[in-house]
């Protein structure tokens, strides 16, 4: 009878903390299912300090991952996934917060876990591939600088977009009376500013948007048309809910369209797409007020939240499209921006990013758009980044991201790419490396002129300015100089080296010019014509006396053994002369060029008088060779034809 009687109190004990923790899950569903999630999540944490159970486990961690407390909810998921019986939706979501923690392997655990029990959760497998593409996210993290904006008094800021002089973004302000608290966050509602810029670019002080704009929820994700007298903006559908009931309601986005009228926004019309039983949000529109992207989760989608259009047409908007498996997966996509530069930006957790929210980029061509480019790190971060605007200058812009766990609006700047010229010179005669030569580099679009010298081993490096032509030119003396152009760094995608290396010939007077092979000039026979081989290796000569202004050469004419001695060397004669005429008309002054024919005099074989050779063996006396005579003091300057006078 004592130990029934001592077992009882433990009973009543024990039911007394069940109903305990029945009672505050009943407090944190009432929350979580009005979207009260800060509020749930504390009536979740006394539940389940009274008793754990599966469910009150996954629903908290779920609150904490809704509001991107992603610490807690860390803490919550990894209790939840403990148990046999949690679901596949906590694992996905417990993946999806330690890739916002950056805790990629323990993400690809849980994945793997989620596609053993569902092997065509296209999420799971998205999300899976993108914490096997980390490193490529991150390996241009220099492309980017991003600051965060200084903009004080406000809890969060985002989305902000392009109006007058400044900017207009949403924003909830820090301190605000208890009736206007938002129970899902505990925070003040989002509303519209406008603040301007001053001559620096800095923002003023920011001022509500008056008139009709701002209702008693949130608004948010501003557009403006017909030169700012129009704007279309994401509000919640608050028409028939009244304060008392707001937390007990489920309410959905609509999209409005308001007009300035005496300096303040006056209803226009109604978007005739809005309902009670889906959101639409985040409209932006394009440059001819035409056409309009929002989001939805409008019955029809392929997940959560899907990006669709909508063309203006005799002052009523179509029927809104889709955008299709191209840019919207199962997951959400959201906050379409289209740029300055008429790409379409918007915002997915559903496609292969970093964590959270990441922000891409698609071509837009005519009703078609482009496969979906990931901007990545640091634009992307492990947390939600989203509402990206390009200033005019496309260089430089502003995005909103919570990677400072609240929203806030951050600045960015592109950084230009780097692109580095780099080389080495060499010897002609043996391959040795020429320390000690300058290598002078000009920027033809700046006419910007720097230089460096190559080291010990020959090697030389420069860093070249982004979207600009140069040429080289590399001295060194007693070396004839080089020079090279069509160095170009326009329309980079990425860090680039442009490798060029050097072969210099050294200068030696009375010694022959050796260019690539053939080193000759070469005639058919008993003809003085330039033959088109020859007109190729001419210009390497031609090339190489532009190069090198000071130098005076011999152009040297030989011919083979066959006719007499006397006619040879006429034929010599005009070969040479004929070579000095081409680079004269090429522009080289008659100055530097000497021409001589030694007829059958320097054979470079046995094939003299009365020797049985072939017609190769023939050919190769029948050439011109170069010399140099000696290096001018100046280049001597052309003469003018008809003045003959020296050209400046």
């Amino acid at each position: 009878m004592k130990n029934k009687l001592q077992i009882l109190p433990i009973i009543s004990f024990a039911i007394l903390l069940s109903s305990c923790s029945q009672y505050y899950t009943q407090l944190g569903n009432s929350q979580y299912n009005a979207f009260g999630y800060k509020k749930a999540s504390g009536y979740f944490e006394k539940a389940v300090l009274k008793k754990k159970k599966i469910t009150t486990l996954e629903k908290l961690a779920d609150c904490f991952y809704k509001i991107n407390d992603y610490k807690n909810a860390e803490k919550y998921f990894k209790e939840s996934v403990a148990d046999a019986k949690c679901t596949p939706t906590t694992k996905l979501h417990y993946a999806q917060t330690l890739m916002s923690l950056g805790k990629y392997d323990e993400a690809k655990s849980q994945l793997n876990s989620v596609l053993a029990e569902q092997a065509d959760n296209a999420i799971a497998k998205s999300l899976l591939s993108s914490c096997n593409a980390i490193p490529a996210f991150v390996k241009d993290s220099n492309r980017y600088t991003v600051n965060k904006l200084d903009i004080s008094g406000f809890e969060s800021s985002f989305s902000p977009v392009v109006y007058k002089e400044g900017l207009v973004y949403a924003a909830e302000k820090k301190e605000v009376r208890r009736k206007e608290v938002y129970r899902g966050t505990m925070m003040g509602y989002a509303h519209l500013y406008y603040a301007k810029k001053d001559a620096q670019g800095k923002l003023g002080e920011p001022i509500e948007l008056n008139g009709n704009v701002n209702k008693k929820f949130h608004n948010s994700t501003a557009a403006f048309a017909n030169g700012g007298s129009e704007i279309y903006y994401s509000s919640v559908n608050s028409d028939k809910i009244k304060l008392s009931e707001k937390y007990s309601k489920v309410y959905n986005m609509s999209i409005n369209h308001d007009s300035i009228v005496d300096n303040e926004w006056k209803k226009a019309k109604t978007f005739p797409y809005n309902s009670p039983d889906y959101s639409n949000s985040h409209p932006t529109l394009t440059a001819d007020g035409k056409t309009m992207y929002f989001a939805s989760d409008m019955p029809g989608g392929f997940g959560g939240s899907d990006i669709y259009v909508t063309r203006l047409a005799n002052g009523e908007w179509s029927k809104p499209t889709n955008l299709g498996t191209g840019i919207n997966t199962g997951g959400n996509e959201n906050f379409p921006v289209v740029g300055i530069d008429n790409k379409l930006y918007f915002s997915s957790n559903g496609l292969k990013g970093l964590g959270g929210l990441d922000i891409f980029v698609s071509e837009i061509t005519g009703n078609s758009y482009g496969t979906p480019k990931n901007l990545n790190y640091p634009i992307n971060s492990k947390s939600d980044d989203f509402g990206l605007l390009w200033n005019a200058d496309k260089k430089s812009g502003y995005l909103s991201s919570n990677r400072n766990n609240s929203d806030r609006i951050f600045t960015f700047v592109v950084n230009p790419y780097k692109v580095v010229a780099d080389g080495k010179v060499t010897n002609k005669e043996n391959s040795a490396a020429i320390a000690g030569a300058t290598i002078i580099l000009k920027n033809v679009t700046t006419a910007a002129v720097d230089s460096v010298f190559t080291d010990s081993d020959g090697n030389y490096s420069f860093e070249l300015l982004n979207d600009c032509d140069y040429t080289y030119e590399v001295r060194k003396n007693g070396y004839f100089s080089v020079t090279k152009d069509g160095i170009d760094t326009k329309n980079l995608t990425e860090n680039k080296t442009i490798t060029n290396n050097f072969v210099l010939q050294e200068l030696v007077v009375d010694k022959p010019v050796v260019l690539e092979n053939p080193d000759m000039i070469f005639y058919d026979l008993d003809k003085s014509d330039i033959r088109p081989d020859a007109i190729a290796e001419l210009d390497k000569l031609l090339k190489l006396l532009n190069d090198n202004p000071k130098v005076k050469i011999e152009l040297s004419s030989h011919t083979d053994s066959r006719a007499d001695d006397k006619y040879n060397q006429n034929l010599s004669n005009r070969r040479a002369k004929a070579a000095a005429e081409y680079l004269h008309k090429k522009g080289i002054s008659r100055k530097r060029i000497s021409s001589k024919g030694y007829g059958e005099t320097k054979l470079v074989n046995k094939c003299s008088n009365d020797v049985v050779c072939t017609e190769q063996e023939h050919q190769q006396n029948r050439r011109t060779e170069f010399k140099v005579i000696k290096e001018v003091p100046e280049e001597i300057a052309p003469v003018d034809k008809k003045t003959k006078k020296k050209k400046k």
